[in-house]
């Protein structure tokens, strides 16, 4: 093992040999239980090494694999996550990671993935999945040897990768958003064990302008958008609520605005980070609704969004079946099934009457018999409409001042909800000025079929063609 592969320590000799110095950190490669344990983070002398508590150097932090950063046993397939390093720096020209302070550092190591949409559109996907399998977080899951990247490589950069280049697109990937302590400090009721775990969420990658951003319907999670994430050319990443991944490692009961703030905060980071030109923001049913909360909430000001999709928003209590009956889930789990099974003949069409068992599969899957984090919050989003009947009508006004264009779909079965509100903007303006009658429109869709992909792409695509063109009368 060479323990401190970095730039600085490759060098390419006249003849185009490319040679490793500086073994000094280098350790024969031991197997079983005499594999050396790196020892603890104690201190970091300079921005180049970082010391033990004897004073030993232990390796060069930017280019640490997790298992050095946390102290655990190393092997060879410590270099190889190295070497990913190395190599992303040497296609992007910028660090996998990088931050202001140690800490910050190791915290990314260990919770953070690189910025994939900086490697150049040309390169071959195999060389894509390459520098993937380096730089896994779990070091089973890595690359085992570097003799297999040489042949990657090889074979990549001599033309034997036909047919593996994808100039438009990467694999969608599980990221991870990992909570600081000023992250957590923003919420109404702070948790202090939510520091350093995550927000999950999946992006696909893409090198665009345009960055689609998906929440999902209550109790689902970031991977019923994947299917939609493979499908666009733009910047597409789907976004799951604190607790509601499969991933997750804990499930606690936040209220709706705290789930907000963290939204909020994963939102800042990545625009900062893609720096797209467009921010579509993207709601499905119980994720329409997070949607006109996030829009509407003092923390997320900073943040910019030019388009909103949302696809079955609840308009009114009644369109909640769903939500209604996660809370009203019983602290008993032996009285859980009978309230899904009203839930599940609630519904006529057989497509929807499969959507909602398939529903209910993911969500008790996650939640299992201790359903107190989905009722919660179930509550949390009826609330509003329980105090204020208009609760809708006033985010959707403020949702039309927030963003440049906006379209709400609703379902063939919701068109009784969509005649109430037109009912109401008619009576009395309820939808305020700015409101324009294609902004609102009524699918052939049922409820659960308004997730599939190719249900939204044409909406999708509508709104980021329309956001090209300046608003009339703008």
């Amino acid at each position: 093992m060479h323990r401190d592969l970095k730039p600085s320590n490759v060098r390419i000799t006249p003849e185009g040999v490319v040679k490793v110095l500086d073994f000094g950190l280098a350790k024969p490669q031991r197997h079983g239980a005499d594999r050396g344990r790196s020892p603890g983070a104690a201190g970091v002398e300079s921005d180049s090494f970082l010391m033990t508590g004897e004073g030993r150097v232990l390796g060069t932090p930017v280019y640490m694999s997790p298992e050095q950063a946390r102290g655990k046993v190393v092997d060879r397939r410590t270099d190889v996550w190295s070497f990913g390093c190395v190599l992303f720096e040497c296609l992007t020209g910028q660090r996998a990671f990088a931050a202001e302070s140690f800490a910050d550092l190791m915290a990314a190591i260990v919770g953070s993935d690189p910025d994939w949409s900086l490697l150049p559109a040309t390169l071959p996907r195999s060389v894509r999945q390459l520098l993937a399998r380096c730089l896994e977080k779990d070091a089973r899951e890595r690359l085992r040897d570097l003799g297999e990247a040489r042949v990657i490589l090889g074979r990549a950069f001599q033309g034997d990768d036909a047919g593996e280049t994808d100039l438009a697109r990467t694999g969608v990937r599980a990221l991870r958003f990992t909570l600081k302590t000023e992250h957590v400090r923003r919420l109404e009721s702070p948790i202090p064990s939510m520091i350093g775990d995550a927000l999950i969420y999946l992006d696909n990658g893409r090198a665009s302008e345009v960055l689609v951003i998906f929440l999902p319907g209550i109790g689902l999670d970031e991977t019923i958008f994947r299917g939609i994430l493979e499908d666009l050319p733009c910047r597409a990443v789907a976004l799951s609520l604190f607790g509601f991944s499969p991933k997750a490692r804990r499930r606690p009961a936040l209220s709706l605005e705290d789930h907000t703030r963290l939204l909020v905060e994963l939102l800042a980071e990545l625009e900062q980070r893609v720096r797209p030109k467009r921010v579509i923001l993207v709601g499905f049913s119980a994720g329409a609704d997070q949607a006109l909360s996030l829009l509407a909430s003092e923390s997320s000001a900073r943040l910019t969004f030019d388009g909103l999709l949302l696809l079955s928003p609840a308009a009114r209590r009644g369109m909640l079946p769903i939500t209604r009956a996660f809370a009203s889930l019983p602290e008993d789990s032996d009285k859980i099934v009978p309230v899904l099974k009203e839930l599940g003949g609630s519904f006529d069409s057989l497509g929807d009457w499969l959507g909602i068992h398939s529903y209910l599969v993911q969500a008790f899957q996650k939640f299992g018999s201790d359903p107190r984090t989905l009722r919660d919050h179930a509550r949390s989003l009826i609330e509003p409409l329980e105090r204020d009947p208009d609760f809708f009508l006033h985010s959707f006004r403020n949702a039309i001042e927030r963003v440049r264009r906006l379209t709400c779909v609703f379902a063939m079965h919701e068109a009784h909800d969509l005649d109430w509100i037109l009912k109401r903007h008619l009576e009395d303006d309820a939808l305020g000025s700015d409101y324009q009658e294609e902004m609102i429109c009524l699918s052939a869709a049922g409820h659960m079929q308004l997730a599939d992909t190719d249900v939204i792409r044409p909406y999708l695509d509508a709104l980021i063609a329309a956001l090209e063109t300046p608003r009339d009368g703008a």
